[in-house]
Formats: structure tokens, sequence, C-alpha cells
């Protein structure tokens, strides 16, 4: 019995989600996917291309392990669960994050929205209210903070609002001039850093 069920399971991947000529890909499956009462938990099975994979589908998480340096690993999309609601996903190569992560809102709409690098986070960062509006972006090399901040005033509309925030990220600390905005667009304050140290007193406009 235990052999057909990863039989089964292999089957269904190939048949859902690929051409029958094509590779399976472990990047591409949703988390509906495992909602399937065949796909147990710690099942394992093989693609076409001898690589072993085991299932894990719990209340908690659902996601695929690869068997790789005789360990097995995360590999692919990962989803993590609360009340049978995906609460994020984050991609893994061989045991380590990489690629990109989704954070969402009880609401089904994204929170946070990354990339990760060889297990670092890399690229634009976003932070999102739970009407889809920006709340704040900026930018991680090698999972540090370095380059431009921005952040925003909430609008009822569900848009965007205009720029509340601006600073610059040196190396994870802030660094050179910080700026805010009130909503019409004036700057009101004005702060110096120097490599996360804060220089003198904040200036303020009237």
């Amino acid at each position: 019995m235990n052999k057909i069920i990863p039989f089964i399971f292999a089957c269904l991947l190939l048949q859902s989600f690929t051409a029958q000529s094509e590779e399976f890909d472990p990047y591409t499956l949703p988390a509906e996917h495992y909602n399937d009462a065949s796909i147990k938990d710690k099942a394992e099975f093989s693609d076409k291309k001898g690589n072993q994979f085991r299932i894990k589908n719990s209340k908690y998480s659902r996601g695929l392990y690869i068997r790789h340096d005789k360990k097995w690993k995360k590999h692919g999309i990962f989803y993590s669960l609360s009340s049978g609601r995906v609460t994020s996903q984050t991609t893994y190569h061989y045991g380590e994050k990489n690629g990109p992560h989704l954070s969402f809102h009880s609401n089904g709409k994204v929170s946070f929205q990354y990339n990760y690098f060889e297990g670092k986070k890399h690229g634009q960062w976003y932070q999102y209210r739970d009407n889809g509006s920006l709340v704040e972006e900026k930018e991680y090399k090698n999972g540090l903070k370095d380059g431009p901040r921005t952040s925003y005033f909430s609008r009822k509309d569900g848009q965007t609002g205009p720029i509340q925030f601006t600073s610059t990220n040196v190396n994870g600390k802030t660094h050179g001039e910080k700026l805010q905005y009130n909503e019409d667009g004036k700057i009101v304050a004005r702060s110096q850093y120097n490599m996360g140290k804060k220089i003198g007193k904040t200036q303020w406009s009237h």
C-alpha cells in the first residue's frame, strides 16, 4: 500500500502540472494541490530524473523534501498554514531559501514580498496593508538593508498614499539624510545619520 500512494502522487503531479514529455517542477506546485486526500504526509516518490521526494502535508506546513547528499532538504515552494489558511510561502533550493517569499493578510492579500538569494534576503522588499496599498519599500543586499527606503501614508480608497519618509541604508544601517513629508508632499523634518548614528537634532520646518 505504501508503494501505491507515492506512485499515484507522482502520476498526479505529472498529469496536473506538466506535459508527459516534461519534467516535474516542484517550484510551481500550488498549496491547493495538497488538498487531494491521496497526497499523504511523509509519502515518497521519484520523478523522471530519479530524484527522490518526500511529501510534507500537515495542518501547519505543505511542501516537498528532496533527497540530496544523503539528507532530506526542503525543495521548491513550502507553505505555512494557520486554521487552513496559507499565511506564507517560501521558495527553497536544496534546503536553502532561494527565490520569492510571500506572506499574507487574513483576507488573502499580500502583506510582505521579497526574495532570497543563497539563504539571504536580496533585492526589493515590500510591505502592504490589507487593502493592498504599499506601506514601505526598501532594498537588501546579501541579507543587509542597503539602498533607498521609502514609506507611504495610508489612504482610505486603498491606493498607495503620498510619501511619508525617505532614507538610505548602507550595510544595514541608516546613512545620510532622512526626510519626513506631510501628505501634501512638503518636507517637514530633516535628520542626518552616519552609519546608524544620528548626528545632531532633527530639523523641523514650520
